[in-house]
């Protein structure tokens, strides 16, 4: 089979120009070769010369013809980039930069023709900016930043260079930076290029791109002098930066990689000094300064910079040595007071200082300059060396005047030296100057036992009014040893006002002060403690028995109340047992209770202390008895007796107290237990005699009263007293001898002036003893006789102006107190008519008579007439604490707490305790309580009949002002029924809310409340109670309450409500009470359906065996009670029955029934107050009752604070009512906190 025709058979063969192939194209002949061939020959030829002619154009200096040929040949070849270039910059050689830029045009973006278009607009902008072109600026800054913006990091360092200048000059940051950092393309620079970029960029601050640039280019350098100076650079870049430690760390690692010359190493130390390397700057030193390495080349010459570095890194490096050696360097060449002072200070501190001290001398002996004076004297003294301190002191007193302390200093430098006579002659020269060294140089003459020079040192001193403090005090001090205290006295008040120090005042005052006391001149003496107490920083250096001193003083001088009001000062600095006997024995002369309560507020530190002290309880009883405080007293005395049961003082004054308050059981015990110790003493012996007649004990009265007859015949008093005793004892005639003799006394003592009162008229003692006698029969004077006696006594009392014949005057203040005294005084002595006339007449004023009726009101319980004389301003004269139990019995109960709060401070401040006061401190408590704010909770667990209820009952009261109270309480209780066939469907819970406003005052308490409670169905309870007083002092009590849940039966206790009006009265008579009142109920359901009525009258009464804690009482109760269940109650309670039939009202409403029961109560009446002790309750008893018969009723409980003002309770109950047996147990807390 014959192939296939091939698919390119009819393609023509291939074209070939050879000319021996056959199977060559017709289509070129030979001589078309040929001609080929020739004009290739032609082009050559013309192609040679031209390049000939473009290295001509080159060279040429002809800009116009060159750029001619130029532009012929870029006609014939256009696309030559380089013939462009050239002629571009043939135009700019020529000054035509527009041409150039047109020339250029044709290359848009090239690198080549940018940069040439650079050079061009860098001019312009330069030329426009100095013509001040700014369009033109404009236009060529804005062509600047495209050039700039796309042009490549520069290659050569003059391109760098003149494109950062242009960055510079456009202020351009971001072309600056980028420009700047293309410097690193370049790097490592020669030395001299690297120099240049440095400075370029430290001068736009770039300083570590600077140093970076010198330390890269040190690769490039081998020469140690290029070396050193890059490194310089690239430190001095980096210091330039303000990073020193930067620069020498930097810098430094690589110094040490090669040699270090002289220049660079003092660089380098300059440089660690800078970055605060001061032991690298020592080493840096040691290569810098040879010399520095031993002592021997230390004279070699430094310049005064390189003295000042090489001093500055040796103390750096704390090489003293070092320094020392340059000190040395550039005495040796110079001498130099700078650095003589320096080596002075080396030597010093290399611990020489011998040594420094010599250098000074020398320095002070070549030129004379103050510092080195006080260098001197410093390092003498420091050293104790005395020829230092002597040549000093002599240069010193060459070179000028000393100050007195520098005199001083100069002859303690001779006396140290062992010559006390020149020290004396130095102080001598020293006093022409300054009179005041002659105390010093009296102190030293006495030291040396010169007396009598010492005394004329002193004298001339005093004379010249130079004398200070402390040389005063030695120089009265050596008069006193000599036994001139006067003198020693006049040397003090001289020198009051002298200088000395805060010390010295208060040694020279207190020795000033006490020299005065010691010499009588009590007046001296308080302006001397006087001067010091003035001054608060000087007070502080009086001591105690200066103090004591002080005070003695005022009181002698200008009287007791000035001492008190010091003493209350002078506590506050020094308080001190003495001082607080002192305080004591002032208030005896002038008493006051307000002093008496400073007293015991002020020594309250002290109490512990005091307390032990029986002399303090013995003078605080004389206060007491200044105020007419006898039980206060009498409670301060029996103290100090178990105290200090042998002090004979304390007993007797215990006694004699005693026989003042007729306290006759307790005055026994003390005679019975003192007679022995008495008997010892004349004072005792009549104080037995005292004690044996009012206990009347007559025969050992008698007896002792006999033995001192020979010493008391002449004292009118006594006689009178032991006429009465021999009266008691059927003695007659000797009696009426005694009262005979006493009367003859009298009339002698009246004829000659009063030996008692020492003046004209006769004493106060003995007008009364005259008024007592006169009337002992038979009578011994007229009645005439006798009222010239009351008005002699009267005028006594009363005297207020200058008569003739009042020769005691008595203060305003002390009148009605002495009138007082003296009315009671012969109420005691029972005198007849004239002296009971003059006692209703002359001495009691009408407050007297006020005061008096107001007590035997108390004493008689009168309620009505302590009211009357409480309005008529009666309180007055009577103690504070009985006028809380005067406002008591008038029933003024609000001012009895207000009084009784008073009462409890003042005894707080005073220590006292007593069961009044423990009375009176439970009531203030209470009363506190009553209006403070309250928070309660209490969970409680109740079983009324057949209904169980547990749950928490919060309850919060707030007081609004002292009589008003808001009270909120909320309850919640899980109910359950413990019978379901008496009672069912109850509610899983109960709950209430009862808010309430109290009002109480002095005679009415009222109560408004109002709440909301839901169990079976809701009800809105609302009540108002009222208490108030009645005529008789019984108490009312009303009550009316609306919808209040009652327990009178388990059904209406979760599913009624009752109305409720309630009477009742109580009275109380001592410790009897019995109490009544009258119900009337009305009985509904909580839906509103009427169930019944209710009425019920009890009668209760009972008795108070114990009132305090704690108290015990029996009681005995009546209750009858009717009831009638007349209502039908609505069908929706069908749920309570479990057959589920409506119940009835007896369902309901309770049966009447009579109770009768009797009981024993234990702390009831501490079970609502606040008590600081955990009391136990009890309420215990038996009832019987008509219907249910008897049962035993008691409450258990506990209850006290926990923390405070707060209480716990615990409590439970068991007891029967109307609705059959009741159990309660609870746990509640309570807290008081507010007003």
């Amino acid at each position: 089979m014959p192939a296939p025709p091939d698919r390119h058979s009819n393609r023509p063969p291939p074209l070939t120009v050879v000319p021996d192939d056959p199977s060559r194209s017709r289509l070129f002949p030979r001589g078309t070769l040929v001609g080929l061939a020739l004009l290739g020959l032609a082009a050559m030829a013309v192609m040679w010369p031209e390049r000939q002619l473009a290295r001509f154009v080159e060279a040429s200096q002809d800009d116009r013809l060159a750029i001619q040929y130029l532009e012929q040949l870029l006609r014939l070849r256009r696309g030559d980039v380089q013939l462009r270039l050239q002629l571009a910059r043939r135009y700019l050689h020529a000054g035509e930069p527009d041409a150039a830029l047109e020339a250029l045009a044709p290359l848009g973006n090239d690198p080549r023709a940018d940069a040439l278009r650079l050079g061009v607009y860098q001019r312009r902008w330069f030329d426009a900016q100095a013509q001040g072109k700014a369009d033109e600026q404009a236009a060529a800054e804005a062509a600047l930043r495209r050039l700039l913006a796309r042009a490549a990091p520069p290659e050569r360092f003059d391109l760098w260079r003149e494109r950062l200048v242009t960055a510079q000059a456009l202020g351009d940051a971001a072309l600056i930076e980028r420009t700047a950092a293309s410097v690193e393309r370049l790097l490592p620079l020669p030395l001299a290029q690297a120099r240049e970029a440095v400075s370029a960029l430290v001068g736009i601050g770039q300083y570590r791109r600077a140093a970076e640039v010198a330390l890269r280019s040190l690769r490039a350098v081998s020469n140690p002098v290029a070396r050193r100076e890059l490194l310089m650079l690239a430190a001095q870049a980096l210091l330039a930066s303000g990073d020193a430690v930067a620069a020498y760390d930097t810098v430094a690692p690589l110094a040490r990689s090669g040699p270090v010359d002289t220049d660079l190493a003092w660089s380098l130390l300059k440089w660690a000094l800078a970055a605060n390397r001061p032991g690298d700057a020592r080493q840096w030193l040691l290569q810098a300064w040879p010399a520095a390495n031993t002592a021997q080349n230390s004279t070699a010459r430094l310049t005064p910079e390189q003295a000042e570095w090489a001093w500055r890194a040796a103390l750096g490096g704390a090489d003293l040595p070092l320094a020392l050696r340059v000190a040395d360097a550039v005495l040796a060449n110079q001498a130099s007071e700078e650095w003589a002072r320096r080596r002075a200070q080396v030597l010093e501190w290399s611990n020489q200082p011998d040594a420094a001290m010599r250098q000074w001398m020398a320095l002070l002996e070549r030129h004379f300059s103050t510092e080195a004076l006080e260098q001197l004297g410093r390092l003498a003294t420091a050293l104790g060396s005395g020829p230092g301190q002597i040549a000093y002191w002599r240069t010193r007193e060459r070179s000028g005047k000393l100050t007195a302390a520098e005199w001083e200093q100069y002859a303690k430098a001779v006396e140290l030296q062992g010559d006390a006579r020149e020290a004396v002659a130095v102080l001598r020269r020293g006093a022409l100057q300054h009179p005041r060294l002659y105390g010093r140089m009296g102190w030293l003459l006495l030291a040396m036992g010169e007396i009598d020079e010492a005394k004329a040192a002193y004298a001339r001193g005093l004379e010249a009014g130079a004398l200070d403090l402390q040389a005063a005090m030695d120089d009265a001090l050596l008069l006193i040893q000599t036994g001139a205290y006067e003198a020693a006295l006049e040397v003090l008040e001289r020198t009051r006002t002298a200088p000395g120090t805060e010390a010295q005042r208060i040694a020279h005052g207190g020795l000033r002060g006490d020299l005065a006391w010691d010499l009588g001149r009590v007046p001296q003496a308080v302006g001397a403690y006087r001067e010091l107490w003035a001054a608060p920083a000087l007070r502080r250096g009086l001591k105690p028995y200066q103090f004591q001193r002080f005070v003695a003083g005022v009181a002698e001088t200008e009287g007791p109340a000035a001492a008190l009001a010091l003493i209350e000062q002078v506590w506050s600095e020094a308080p001190s047992a003495a001082l607080a006997m002192q305080w004591l024995a002032a208030l005896v002369k002038q008493p006051s209770l307000a002093g008496l309560e400073a007293w015991q507020r002020a020594t309250a530190s002290l109490a512990g202390q005091l307390e032990r002290d029986a002399a303090v309880h013995a003078a605080r009883a004389q206060v007491w008895l200044a105020l007419k405080r006898s039980n206060a007293a009498l409670g301060d005395l029996q103290q100090a007796v178990r105290l200090d049961p042998a002090s004979r003082d304390y007993r007797v004054a215990l006694m004699w107290l005693l026989l003042d308050l007729q306290r006759l059981d307790e005055l026994r015990q003390q005679v019975r237990s003192a007679a022995r110790m008495l008997l010892t003493s004349t004072e005792g012996q009549d104080l037995l005699a005292v004690a044996y007649q009012a206990l009347n004990d007559l025969p050992r009265a008698l007896a002792l009263s006999a033995r001192l007859y020979p010493r008391k015949r002449g004292d009118a008093l006594w006689l009178i007293n032991y006429g009465d005793l021999l009266t008691r004892a059927n003695d007659g005639v000797r009696a009426r001898a005694a009262y005979d003799r006493a009367w003859t006394l009298l009339q002698q003592a009246a004829r000659t002036g009063g030996a008692a009162g020492g003046g004209n008229a006769p004493s106060f003692e003995q007008l009364l003893a005259a008024l007592r006698l006169a009337k002992e029969p038979p009578d011994r004077v007229s009645a005439s006789q006798q009222q010239r006696l009351i008005a002699a006594l009267r005028e006594k009392l009363r005297c207020t102006g200058q008569p003739v014949s009042c020769t005691e005057r008595l203060p305003e203040q002390a009148r009605a107190q002495l009138d007082a005294a003296i009315a009671t005084w012969l109420v005691r002595l029972d005198t007849k008519d004239a002296a009971r006339a003059w006692l209703a007449k002359a001495v009691l004023t009408q407050a007297d008579r006020q005061s008096i009726e107001l007590q035997i009101a108390l004493a008689e319980n009168d309620r009505q007439r302590v009211d009357e004389l409480i309005d008529a301003g009666a309180l007055r004269a009577l103690t504070p604490i009985d006028r809380v139990e005067a406002f008591r019995v008038a029933g003024r109960n609000m001012d009895a707490r207000a009084q009784a709060a008073e009462v409890l401070e003042e005894t707080a401040d005073r220590g006292q305790n007593s069961d009044a006061i423990k009375a009176l401190m439970r009531d203030e408590t209470q009363r506190r309580i009553d209006i403070a704010h309250q928070t309660g909770l209490r969970f409680e667990h109740r079983l009324n009949d057949v209904v169980r209820r547990e749950g928490p009952v919060l309850s919060q009261s707030v007081t609004l002002t002292s009589q008003l109270k808001l009270t909120l309480d909320l309850g919640r209780w899980r109910l359950q029924s413990t019978n379901a066939q008496a009672l069912t469907g109850l509610p899983a819970q109960a709950q209430e809310a009862r808010v309430a406003l109290q009002y109480a005052d002095e005679g009415l308490r009222a109560k408004l409340s109002v709440g909301r409670n839901e169990a079976v169905g809701a009800t809105n309870p609302l009540s108002l109670e009222i208490q108030g007083k009645l005529p008789w002092g019984i108490q009312g009590d009303f009550q009316w309450h609306r919808n209040e849940v009652t327990e009178d039966s388990a059904a209406l206790l979760v599913a009624g409500k009752a109305d409720r009006v309630h009477a009742g009265v109580s009275k109380t008579v001592g410790r009897w009470w019995v109490q009544g009142g009258l119900d009337t109920l009305r009985y509904s359901t909580r839906l509103g359906a009427h169930l019944g009525n209710a009425q019920q009258a009890d009668v209760q009464a009972g008795v108070w065996l114990r009132q305090g804690e704690p108290d015990i009482g029996l009681r005995a109760s009546v209750t009858s009670r009717r009831s009638q269940a007349n209502g039908v109650p609505e069908a929706a309670y069908a749920r309570l029955d479990i057959d589920g039939n409506r119940p009835d009202a007896r369902f309901f409403v309770p049966a009447g029934d009579d109770f009768v029961g009797v009981g024993l109560t234990i702390n009831q009446l501490a079970a609502d107050r606040y008590s600081r002790h955990w009391l136990p309750l009890l309420d215990a008893g038996w009832t019987q009752s008509r219907r249910q018969g008897g049962a035993l009723e008691w409450t258990l409980g506990v209850q006290g604070p926990v923390v405070g003002a707060d209480r716990l309770s615990l409590v439970y109950q068991r007891r029967r009512d109307a609705a059959g047996q009741s159990r309660q147990w609870s746990i509640q807390y309570r807290i008081w906190y507010g007003p």
